[in-house]
């Protein structure tokens, strides 16, 4: 059970900055939080969501290189995510 409560406060604690469980470990004593949820959204976001539409346009209307550019909008997702979130 000591585990469950610390795997909480870990999670509640990167991003609110505040823990359920004051017993437990304290991932950020100081009250601020580490995980930035709202920096998902960032300059990166139109960038992928413009390959993920010509991903999904070009394969109905066989445009060249659609495979291509919708991998790429993938990762720029996933790099864009990590990102604003740290």
């Amino acid at each position: 059970m000591g585990k469950a409560k610390v795997a909480v406060n870990i999670i509640t604690g990167s991003m609110t900055g505040r823990v359920l469980f004051s017993d437990q470990y304290n991932p950020s004593p100081n009250g601020n939080p580490r995980i930035n949820p709202a920096g998902i959204i960032n300059k990166w976001t139109p960038v992928w969501l413009i390959g993920k539409i010509y991903g999904k346009v070009g394969k109905s209307m066989k445009l060249p290189e659609y495979a291509s550019i919708n991998k790429i909008s993938n990762k720029i997702l996933f790099g864009s995510v990590i990102g604003g979130v740290l």
